[in-house]
């Protein structure tokens, strides 16, 4: 099956298939993280634990929200750069001339509809 038709189909989970951060320093970022937040919450009031975690969910929506509009721009980018790079290709055709030679001929001159592109 090609990646099309298996986004299309909903089998691909790239939420599930894109696997844990292993970039160095990653995991005692986290860790460290994860240590100034418990001595955060260990010196707040019920009330105020219950706000700040209530401003990190939002914050995290936040930031998935940001994510998700980073990765539509740049696959929108991406598409771009294929339907150019695919355009860019029909500007010239090789043909072999009656001598044998392999000619890099104007797509122009042999397919006049391309001359919009």
């Amino acid at each position: 099956m090609s990646i099309l038709k298996d986004l299309y189909c909903g089998f691909l989970k790239p939420e599930k298939d894109f696997g844990t951060n292993t970039f160095n320093g990653y995991l005692a970022l986290e860790q460290s993280a994860e240590q100034h937040m418990e001595k955060l919450l260990s010196g707040l009031s019920e009330e105020q634990v219950h706000q700040f975690k209530r401003f990190c969910n939002d914050h995290s929506d936040m930031a998935a929200m940001e994510q998700e509009r980073m990765f539509i721009y740049a696959f929108k980018m991406g598409m771009e750069f294929m339907q150019e790079a695919i355009l860019l290709s029909f500007r010239f055709v090789y043909v072999n001339s009656p001598m044998g030679w392999n000619c890099k001929i104007s797509a122009y001159a042999t397919y006049p509809f391309l001359s919009g592109i």
